[in-house]
Parts: structure tokens; sequence; C-alpha cells
């Protein structure tokens, strides 16, 4: 998304491209569009890296109170990009590890989301 927007800087300039029918166009976007549509995707690149740091705290506050072989189990199945490393059990019990970090926090999950939530996990 960083790039995204270093790109929409370019925007303001002309670009002459050629259509399907053989006819040269120039394209160019307004100065106040861009500006919005950058300011715009730079506050929901901050929501999102907001948002994600909280959720890796979170992560990381539930595995601590996990056993350490769970611990191990979910950092292997990351490393090696497969989540069927861990079995059944242990990802259920991180998650509600997870969950209850979560509940602490004020963002609390209804019961229906979180089935769906493991579901998709897994």
């Amino acid at each position: 998304m960083e790039d995204e927007i270093e790109e929409m800087y370019h925007l303001s300039t002309s670009t002459v491209t050629d259509s399907d029918i053989g006819e040269l166009m120039i394209m160019s976007y307004s100065v106040e569009d861009i500006a919005i549509m950058i300011v715009e995707r730079k506050e929901m690149l901050e929501k999102l890296k907001s948002s994600a740091a909280k959720h890796c705290i979170n992560l990381q506050i539930a595995l601590t109170r996990m056993p350490g072989k769970y611990q191990a189990a979910l950092h292997a199945a990351q490393s090696k990009m497969n989540l069927q490393a861990i079995n059944k059990n242990q990802l259920n019990t991180i998650c509600q590890a997870l969950w209850a970090v979560v509940d602490k926090e004020g963002d609390n999950i209804p019961a229906d989301q979180e089935d769906s939530q493991m579901t998709h996990a897994m």
C-alpha cells in the first residue's frame, strides 16, 4: 500500500496513451482529487498499521500463556507456512487464549463469529 501511495504522486503529470482504435489520448488527474485520494489512503494505511500492531501484541500476550510445545508448534507452522503442522486441539487452545486477551481489551467477539473465525483459521 505504501508503494501504491507513492505511485499516486505521479498521477498529476499528464500521460499520453494509445487507445484501442489508434487514437492518442492525453490523461491526467486533478491535483485536488489526487490529494484527497492520497490522504484517504494514508489514513487507511495508518489504521491498518495500528490494528495490525494491536493484533500482534494480543497474539504475543496469548502465546505467553501457552505451553512451550504449543508455542513451538505455532512457530514451526509459521516458518514452514503450513498450518497443518498444528493439530486441532493446539489451534483451539491458542484461539481460546487469544479470544481471552481480546475480550479483556474490549474487542469482544460474538460466539457465532468466534466459531466461524476458528473454522477459517483451519
